[in-house]
């Protein structure tokens, strides 16, 4: 008579871990790049999130002199 054996899982096995990384990476990344395309204009998340990025910081500055804005 075959004896019945539970093996005890806690979660995924790392083989299919290993296997859905670079595919969560990737949609990670564009949702994280979508999210900080749309939002942006919002001042808001620009104060908070894009100028605490020294790269993007630069792209958000107004360089624009007081005489030229017609508002």
């Amino acid at each position: 008579m075959a004896r019945f054996s539970l093996i005890p899982r806690a979660g995924p096995l790392p083989g299919a871990i290993r296997h859905w990384v670079p595919s969560l990476g990737i949609w990670g990344f564009g949702a994280a790049f979508a999210v900080s395309y749309f939002m942006s204009d919002v001042p808001k998340f620009r104060m908070d999130v894009l100028d605490n990025i020294p790269i993007v910081r630069s792209y958000f500055i107004d360089d624009t002199p007081a005489s030229d804005k017609p508002f």
